[in-house]
């Protein structure tokens, strides 16, 4: 379970349970239509939200209907909403590591730039050649590259070295999507199912997941946490692939929350946030618990669309996962420090290379003396400190930081404390 004791500013959202049903949406007003299997839509458990770690997040909404141009922000702090200047786009947005948020331009024809302090767009590229800008999903990746799909067609649009390339997929895709910078994980949907598949941005292999919830033209609701791609269609319950098990079915939640809904991931809270179709009405799904709590909905905008921003910790993140130390004596009769540390990604897994910065305490003629030093991490995670003394004492090391191009160190969640003591 990850520990947020130690962030700085913090905040308890705790919200009363509703003792009704969630009311769903009387009407689509083009309705969606879905195939196969159909899954009961029995509401799920409303709960309290339990303390979250706040500050430096913002959730934005927007329409992906071309003519609707709202545009507002959510603040978890104060659940409340606030209006922005109006943009066009018919495209999902996408974040980047360092809480940039980008978006299509329908009416400019760019991937525009938001800038938070002044409430404006800036252009970074022309938007990809070819596409219609209407219903597609756009994503960022650590490498500053975008990736761009639409639906009905099978055309996966990637930038490289800021120029647009295209790649064929052997399906069709649809507005769902997510991309997890992370776990380095792009999932896209598959059009008029929720069959999702696993991009590996790198080479292009594609790993499959085969679903029998039904879905329509223009489902939006495509999450990647935690090593799973969480989705809702149709009014489905939520659902969620295990993408270490490609074989497995998606696993039923049994929460139900809207028809048609978006959704964005709090990553660092674990939590998703969901919208309903319109955009009036807004949930914190909590995967620890399986449950749901209301939010305070926002203003209406058909075929809402949702994207967390993040600036103290929403971009991929890595943190302490062991600290483990021996001792020898060498022929000179010093005592020996190894010290192993292991830096883990936020989904536990192994974090490449990256610098370690540590303080070493240890015995001197006069006292304890410290000495800083840096180490990199091998591509188990592991990083190596050597240090000897000749006397006799206490010892310590305590990480000082961690440093990784595109990653942040989130002390909050690391598994151990960062000092280990002899």
């Amino acid at each position: 379970m990850h520990k947020h004791a130690r962030w700085t500013s913090s905040i308890a959202l705790l919200l009363l349970v509703s003792l009704v049903a969630v009311p769903g949406l009387a009407q689509d007003r083009q309705p969606e239509t879905t195939q196969g299997t159909s899954v009961p839509t029995t509401p799920g458990p409303l709960a309290p939200l339990r303390p979250l770690v706040t500050g430096g997040q913002l959730l934005y909404k927007t329409s992906l209907d071309i003519g609707d141009a709202g545009f507002s922000v959510y603040d978890p702090v104060s659940n409340a909403w606030t209006a922005l200047t109006p943009y066009e786009t018919g495209a999902q947005m996408a974040v980047g590591g360092s809480g940039q948020l980008f978006a299509y331009g329908y009416t400019t024809g760019t991937i525009d730039l938001y800038d938070s302090a002044t409430d404006t767009w800036s252009p970074v590229i022309p938007a990809p050649p070819g596409a219609t800008g209407q219903y597609g999903n756009l994503e960022f990746t650590p490498a500053g590259e975008f990736l761009y799909t639409e639906p009905w067609g099978n055309t996966l649009w990637y930038t490289s070295g800021g120029v647009w390339n295209t790649l064929a997929l052997p399906f069709n895709c649809d507005a769902m999507g997510d991309y997890e910078m992370a776990a380095d994980q792009y999932v896209i949907g598959e059009a008029w199912t929720t069959n999702a598949h696993l991009i590996d941005v790198h080479t292009w292999g594609i790993t499959d997941y085969y679903s029998p919830v039904g879905n329509g033209e223009y489902a939006r609701f495509g999450v990647v946490m935690s090593n799973r791609y969480y989705f809702e269609a149709g009014g489905s319950n939520i659902h969620w692939f295990d993408l270490g098990n490609p074989a497995a079915p998606p696993v039923d939640s049994g929460v139900n929350l809207s028809s048609y809904s978006s959704a964005a991931a709090d990553r660092r809270n674990h939590i998703v946030y969901v919208a309903s179709l319109d955009g009036t009405q807004l949930w914190a799904y909590d995967e620890a618990t399986n449950t749901a709590a209301p939010l305070a909905g926002g203003s209406y905008g058909w075929h809402s669309s949702l994207a967390l921003v993040d600036t103290a910790g929403g971009g991929p993140t890595m943190h302490i996962a062991a600290i483990q130390g021996t001792f020898r004596v060498d022929p000179y009769g010093r005592a020996i420090l190894r010290a192993d540390v292991q830096v883990h990604k936020e989904d536990h897994t192994a974090l490449g290379t990256c610098e370690v910065l540590a303080t070493i305490t240890y015995p001197g003629p006069s006292g304890s003396q410290s000495a800083q030093r840096m180490r990199y991490t091998r591509w188990n995670g592991w990083a190596r400190f050597y240090w000897g003394s000749a006397f006799g004492g206490d010892w310590s090391l305590c990480v000082d930081n961690l440093t990784k191009s595109g990653y942040a160190y989130a002390p909050g969640d690391d598994e151990v404390p960062n000092c280990l003591s002899w």
